[in-house]
């Protein structure tokens, strides 16, 4: 999507189990990841439907086109970083966008820019994080451990279920879908404690 520069209104993916919870061939479920996704880009996702190689005819038979023009030149090209073949396969590519059609007027990229840009929405500032799910009880000391690290939630949830959204670098805990504590993830030496310092009366009782 950044390479186009926006969000297209429909994504179409292949029906893989990684990405589909359950099969349909009208309402697919989609997994949690897949689905948060769709709702950060404001997109809606439609996997293609199980054998039926027509919902993405097109796309086939570019990944065909696509193998003779760029990987086919680039077999006996040696690199020795993947930011070096990114970089290839992105001049192969950015080459074959702008050649000229040779049926009718016109570059892929010019068709692009003229007839589907404009039906792009806008990328929003920052990239979608991958995010992880769990759940975990409170404890008596308001705390829940996540990776053998401790996190502070509101005192009233003791002895709660919660769920817990994990990124790279933040953690969000959940208590029937609504938000009750975030906290900067922790690293480094297991059993370190993140504990918010606006405590209510319970929580100074409890100490």
């Amino acid at each position: 999507m950044e390479y186009f520069g926006g969000v297209p209104e429909t994504l179409v993916p292949d029906n893989l189990k990684t990405r589909v919870t359950k099969a349909h061939k009208d309402e697919p479920v989609l997994n949690e990841a897949y689905r948060e996704l769709a709702d950060y880009y404001h997109t809606v996702i439609v996997p293609s439907r199980v054998r039926r190689p027509k919902d993405k005819a097109s796309v086939e038979g570019t990944v065909g086109y696509i193998s003779r023009q760029i990987i086919a030149p680039l077999r006996n090209y040696h690199c020795f970083h993947i930011e070096d073949l990114n970089q290839k396969i992105f001049e192969k590519l950015k080459e074959i966008n702008t050649i000229n059609f040779q049926k009718r007027p016109g570059s892929r990229k010019k068709v692009f820019e003229e007839e589907e840009k404009s039906h792009l929405q806008q990328l929003p500032q920052t990239r979608y994080k991958l995010t992880e799910w769990k759940t975990a009880q409170v404890q008596l000391n308001y705390h829940i451990q996540v990776e053998l690290m401790y996190y502070s939630v509101p005192y009233d949830y003791v002895h709660e279920s919660v769920d817990i959204q994990l990124t790279t670098d933040l953690i969000e805990v959940y208590f029937k879908e609504a938000r009750i504590a975030s906290h900067k993830r922790l690293n480094g030496e297991i059993g370190q404690f993140s504990t918010n310092t606006d405590q209510t009366d319970n929580h100074r009782l409890y100490l």
